[in-house]
């Protein structure tokens, strides 16, 4: 585009409410709809590819390292097992087979951390994000600043690993410690319960 350099960047990461009640995609797991996932029809897999093609060795690595979840083992052993019964093709199916694996009920919905990985493995968010913030922070013109909102741990550690690195001499940290939500705030916007901001600005 012939830009050389930009005085700022706001990332707003995650999804939005928009792509949430898109119930053709099947990013929520509180709709029943199409096990697609894909923010982006030009991306290739699928949800539903992963799940029905995958070995359970990688089904439990992608749901422990992207989702963070503990029972990644017997939720791949069990999708395995049922999917040689019947194809797993929508949200609420898998939903179904994941809620199995618990036992004790929680105020956190047993199949989040899993729909969170397939999202994040289908759309190498994480990848993405830690390409987008090099670019950003080498366009980054002298006295601008990047803000980062990010809403889950995995997208937490790159950002603050990535301003860590370029910290010194050119870059400023301005956020020691991230800016959380207000009571109110999350009272308001429930979704905003997770979110944490990240700022560092260009010194030079």
């Amino acid at each position: 585009m012939g830009i050389q350099e930009a005085d700022g960047f706001l990332f707003d990461l995650g999804l939005s409410s928009d792509q949430l009640a898109a119930t053709e995609r099947g990013f929520s797991y509180r709709s029943d709809s199409p096990l697609d996932m894909r923010i982006s029809h030009t991306t290739k897999l699928s949800a539903t590819d992963i799940i029905n093609d995958y070995p359970e060795a990688k089904l439990a690595d992608i749901f422990y390292h992207y989702g963070e979840e503990r029972k990644a083992r017997p939720i791949a052993r069990k999708i395995c097992y049922w999917r040689k019964k019947e194809k797993i093709v929508n949200s609420q199916q898998l939903v179904g087979i994941v809620a199995s694996c618990f036992s004790r009920k929680s105020n956190k919905h047993p199949a989040r951390k899993v729909f969170q990985a397939l999202r994040i493995f289908v759309n190498r968010e994480l990848e993405n994000l830690s390409q987008t913030l090099e670019a950003a922070l080498n366009y980054l013109a002298i006295g601008g600043r990047i803000v980062v909102i990010d809403y889950h741990s995995l997208e937490d550690r790159i950002v603050k690993q990535t301003f860590r690195k370029y910290s010194g001499p050119n870059f400023q940290i301005i956020t020691k410690k991230p800016l959380t939500p207000t009571p109110q705030e999350v009272q308001e916007n429930h979704r905003s319960r997770s979110a944490k901001m990240r700022v560092i600005v260009r010194k030079g």
